[in-house]
């Protein structure tokens, strides 16, 4: 798909959305993990789409409205 060319956009949205993956672990260097606050939600969701378990993930708090342009695989874990 060309830049600039969406196919999936949040055009409401009630609380917040992250663009979220796998994270990392920085603990021996200090810095705080980062990644899902669901880890068992993520994997859960980038399994049934056949995806790779580190792929990022759309994690909302909240309620959201999406608009999608072109046939996709939606789950929501």
């Amino acid at each position: 798909m060309a830049p600039g060319q969406h196919w999936l956009e949040v055009v409401a949205l009630a609380g917040s959305a992250l663009v979220e993956d796998a994270g990392r672990g920085h603990r021996s260097s200090g810095v705080p993990g980062s990644g899902v606050s669901d880890r068992f939600a993520h994997a859960a969701a980038t399994a049934l789409v056949g995806g790779d378990p580190r792929d990022a993930v759309l994690e909302v708090v909240g309620a959201l409205t999406l608009l999608v342009t072109r046939p996709a695989l939606l789950v929501v874990a």
